[in-house]
């Protein structure tokens, strides 16, 4: 082969990728489009589930984003409504709102400064947003450290549900989805720093190939969107969160639980 066929031929190889980019762009812009319709419509008909029986109870503050309120799987199937299944005793003040970053939910507390004294715990619900929209790593690790010092005082017991794989949400096409997985776990790594140096437990759902169980079976574990969890997901998420150590102190199982997981077990 002459030089100037090495030349047609590596400028015929790229302009094949650049026509590969191009389709892959076109394709996954048109994804996101019709995602965002389906979870607007998702976002409207969902809002957070709360508890608030009568008398002295042990009080649960939620904070965080659309998955704090249950989008995709219904408030009925949210992490918060199945809390308040199993510990029908308990105050579950939702203040999760969709759409929120980190700083944002840092602004929930300060909007539910009147309700704050002796909290029991503090759920954490967050940080898929900032994997979507925020550029630069520092400033997620600032926003989150920011958070855990708003946190600090709340509560003796902080639990975070960091986000799974987002790469792996059927929404995202390569490369988009590695891309996505690569950010997800760069964040994933600094939620966990911040909270451990807060003193808080940071519950990591991220995971790559076979070893992530939402990947088996994508319409089971996302809802029509693509993107947000579905019921089988939240489920997922609360069996994890009751089996970790600080809420299984703080909330021992119910009558009800307790003999369920025992016929289960």
């Amino acid at each position: 082969m002459t030089g100037s066929d090495d030349t047609l031929a590596a400028r015929l190889g790229g302009a094949l990728a650049l026509a590969v980019v191009a389709g892959a762009t076109l394709l996954q812009a048109g994804r996101l489009r019709r995602a965002l319709q389906a979870a607007r419509g998702l976002v409207a008909d969902t809002t957070a589930f709360t508890q608030r029986p009568h008398g002295p109870r042990q009080r649960v503050l939620l904070l965080g984003d659309s998955t704090g309120v249950g989008v995709g799987g219904g408030p009925a199937h949210s992490v918060a409504a199945l809390l308040a299944r199993d510990h029908p005793q308990l105050q579950l003040i939702n203040a999760c709102r969709s759409g929120a970053r980190l700083p944002d939910v840092a602004q929930q507390v300060a909007a539910h400064a009147h309700e704050l004294p002796h909290m029991d715990a503090v759920l954490v619900l967050a940080g898929g947003n900032d994997v979507l929209y925020t550029r630069r790593l520092p400033q997620l690790e600032r926003a989150a450290d920011a958070l855990m010092r708003v946190l600090a005082p709340v509560a003796p017991r902080v639990v975070w549900l960091g986000p799974a794989n987002i790469g792996h949400a059927p929404v995202f096409v390569p490369p988009f989805s590695w891309w996505m997985s690569l950010r997800t776990r760069q964040a994933a790594r600094i939620y966990a720093r911040c909270a451990r140096r807060a003193g808080a437990t940071y519950l990591d759902f991220f995971r790559v190939g076979a070893a992530d169980p939402f990947v088996a079976d994508r319409q089971r574990w996302f809802a029509r969107d693509g993107i947000h969890p579905s019921a089988a997901s939240y489920r997922y998420c609360y069996d994890r969160l009751r089996r970790s150590a600080p809420f299984s102190r703080l909330l021992p199982a119910s009558g009800a639980l307790k003999a369920r997981v025992t016929a289960a077990g």
